[in-house]
């Protein structure tokens, strides 16, 4: 599945991933463990790395043959839910409802046709937008988090946890402004949460209610009778600024 979704909700996060420090380096061995021991512990600590990383690696295979998912996203900052979405993908064409107060919005993409629209059913209108220029900076889909994880450089496994009573395998992921982490689920090999942390916050995205089901088509079609505007011809018109 290609970068779409999470832009919407402004979570930047498991972007510009740095990699791992390089190898060679000596260091001096620790208080009161000699230099032949720390090597030893070295060499068992490498050789349990593979284990881990194809342990990671099994886990994101499981996805590989999703072709349409639903589920629900909601986003945190610092514990504090700021958005809640429904999301439906069938790759090349993405879904998103979600509602702030009582108003309730739609968005519709087609990466294919570099196109997206903002649907208002209270006000049977919709924005047309031009997603030629945005598509470089969205962010990942949970079909997506696996184009991350395939240096192991990049990243370490933390351990095991359980998100909502489902066994998880937590990496960690260094970026430049902070770390990352996500909760892969053992069972689906999809994430359950991801994480953000930087130096003033944290946002955190928990995935929920996964469905494989077929989604029709039409799911991904604006109504007939539906008014659109384009947005390009819209601001094409308006006064640039000086």
């Amino acid at each position: 599945m290609r970068k779409i979704l999470l832009a919407l909700i402004g979570l930047s996060m498991f972007a510009g991933l740095l990699a791992g420090c390089g190898g060679g380096q000596q260091t001096s061995a620790a208080p009161g463990v000699s230099a032949p021991q720390q090597t030893k512990a070295a060499q068992q600590a490498e050789e349990k790395a593979p284990a881990a990383t194809n342990d990671v690696k099994s886990l994101l295979a499981k996805t590989k043959d999703i072709k349409t998912l639903s589920f629900t996203m909601v986003t945190l900052v610092d514990g504090k839910e700021i958005g809640k979405a429904k999301m439906w993908q069938k790759e090349p064409k993405f879904k998103m409802e979600f509602t702030d107060g009582a108003e309730k919005g739609i968005m519709l993409m087609d990466q294919a046709q570099k196109v997206a629209y903002m649907y208002l059913p209270s006000e049977n209108m919709a924005m047309k937008i031009d997603m030629t220029q945005a598509e470089s900076k969205a962010k990942k889909s949970p079909l997506e988090y696996d184009d991350e994880l395939t240096d192991d450089s990049k990243y370490k496994v933390l351990g095991d946890e359980t998100i909502r009573g489902e066994d998880c395998k937590v990496i960690e992921v260094q970026e430049k402004d902070g770390t990352a982490k996500l909760w892969l689920s053992k069972k689906s090999g999809l994430p359950l949460r991801a994480e953000a942390k930087s130096a003033t916050e944290t946002s955190t995205v928990d995935f929920l209610d996964y469905k494989t089901d077929n989604i029709a088509d039409s799911e991904f079609e604006l109504p007939s009778g539906v008014q659109v505007m384009d947005m390009n011809q819209i601001t094409a018109g308006m006064p640039k600024g000086q």
